[in-house]
C-alpha cells in the first residue's frame, strides 16, 4: 500500500464505484506515472477520504473503478493556521509546499505595511496546485485551504481560531514552544470499558509534574487502611446473631434479579466507555465522518511577517484582536524560514501527545 501512487481529485468527481478521470490525470497518470490498465492507485479527496483504486481502460479513456475505502489517521491532533505576509519573488511557493507537508490546515496570505508582492489570480491557482502535490507527495488526509490574499487588518480582525500568536523578531516576548507546551492536547472519547484519562505517558504530564490518575479498584480488593486493634470483650463491635423471624414477623425481602433489557424498570448499568468508542447512533451507520469544522476547540494561528518584520502598529493592532506576541528564538530568521520553524514547534509537541 505504502509503494502506490496517490492522486488528489475533487470530491465531486468521485462516486460509489467509480472516479470521472479528466484529461489531465489520466495524462499524469499514464504518460507521467506510467500505470497501465488493471494498475492501482490511491486516490484522495483533500477532506479526509482515501480510497484504493483501479484503472480501467474504456473507449472514450481511462477510468478508475473504486475497490475499497481506506481508513487512515495522520493529521496533527490541532488544527493550525499560518497567516503570512507575502515575501518577495517565489519565496511563498516553498513556503506552501513546505507549510503543507507540516500539517497545516489553512493558509492566509496576507499583504502588510512592508509587504512588495501584489499576487495575481494565477498565483493562487499555483498555490493551492503546489498544496495538492504536497499533500499527495507527505500522504495527508487533508488538502490545506489557500485564502485569497487579505489584507493584515482584516485577516487579524476575521481570526476565529482560540490560540493566536505573531512572531516578532525583537523584544522580551516569550518563546513560541513555551506559549504551545502550555495547551492541553485534546483527549479522544473514552472507550467502553476504560475508566477515566490515561495521562501517565503524556509528555506535557510528565513537562509539567502532574500525578497521573490512579487505577479503580479491583472487584474485592479494597484500599488501604490502617489496622485496627482487636475488639475486648464489652466493646461495641460486630452486631450480635440475631435469632430465627417467628411465624408473622416482617423481615427483608429477598433480592431480586436483575432487569433484563426490555422490561419495566431501570436499564442495567453499562460499563464506561473506553477511549475511541462513543455512544452508538443508529444515523450515523454508513455515514462519511464529517471532516473537523475550522475553528475548533483547539485551533491555533500563528501569524509570520514579511522580510522587516511587522511594523509596531501593526503588532499592537494584533493583540488588540487577542494575538500574543512571540519568539521564534534569538536569531533573525528569514521570512520564509520562520514559517517552517514555528510550524516544526508545533509538530514536535502535538504529534508525540
Amino acid at each position: 500500500m505504502a509503494q502506490l501512487q496517490r492522486l488528489a481529485i475533487n470530491a465531486t468527481k468521485i462516486s460509489e464505484k467509480s472516479i470521472d478521470l479528466n484529461a489531465e490525470q489520466q495524462h499524469y497518470l499514464h504518460r507521467v506515472l506510467r500505470l497501465q490498465a488493471g494498475d492501482k492507485f490511491i486516490a484522495m479527496d483533500g477532506r479526509g477520504h482515501w480510497w484504493l483504486a483501479v484503472l480501467e481502460a474504456q473507449e472514450t479513456g481511462l477510468i478508475a473503478s473504486i475497490i475499497e475505502e481506506i481508513a487512515i489517521d495522520k493529521e496533527l491532533a490541532v488544527e493550525v493556521s499560518l497567516m503570512a505576509a507575502l515575501p518577495k519573488g517565489n519565496g511563498f511557493d516553498e513556503v506552501v509546499r513546505q507549510a503543507t507537508e507540516l500539517g497545516v490546515a489553512s493558509i492566509v496570505p496576507v499583504t502588510s505595511d512592508r509587504s512588495l508582492l501584489k499576487p495575481s489570480p494565477q498565483k493562487v491557482d499555483r498555490w493551492k496546485r503546489i498544496a495538492a502535490e504536497a499533500a499527495e507527495q507527505s500522504e495527508r488526509q487533508f488538502v490545506p485551504t489557500i485564502s485569497e490574499p487579505i489584507s493584515f487588518d482584516l485577516a487579524v480582525k476575521d481570526c476565529g481560531q482560540k490560540y493566536r500568536y505573531i512572531c516578532v523578531a525583537r523584544g522580551d516576548n516569550r518563546h513560541l514552544w513555551d506559549c504551545l507546551m502550555s495547551i492541553e492536547p485534546p483527549q479522544p472519547p473514552l472507550v467502553r470499558g476504560e475508566q477515566g484519562l490515561e495521562t501517565s505517558q503524556s509528555p506535557l504530564v510528565r513537562e509539567r509534574g502532574l500525578e497521573p490518575p490512579q487505577p479503580p479498584l479491583v472487584r474485592g480488593e479494597r484500599g488501604l487502611e490502617p489496622p485496627q486493634p482487636p475488639l475486648l470483650r464489652g466493646d461495641p463491635g460486630l452486631e450480635p446473631p440475631q435469632p430465627p423471624l417467628l411465624r408473622g414477623e416482617q423481615g427483608l425481602e429477598p433480592p431480586q434479579p436483575p432487569l433484563v433489557r426490555g422490561e419495566q424498570g431501570l436499564e442495567p448499568p453499562q460499563p464506561p466507555l473506553v477511549r475511541g468508542e462513543q455512544e452508538f447512533d443508529p444515523a450515523f451507520v454508513g455515514a462519511v465522518p464529517p471532516c473537523p469544522p475550522p475553528g475548533g476547540e483547539l485551533s491555533i494561528v500563528i501569524a509570520i511577517g514579511p522580510e522587516g518584520g511587522w511594523t509596531e502598529g501593526e503588532v499592537k493592532r494584533a493583540i488588540e484582536f487577542g494575538f500574543e506576541p512571540v519568539s521564534l528564538g534569538s536569531r533573525i530568521l528569514r521570512a520564509v524560514t520562520a514559517p517552517i520553524v514555528a510550524l516544526s514547534l508545533v509538530v514536535t509537541i502535538f504529534e508525540k501527545s
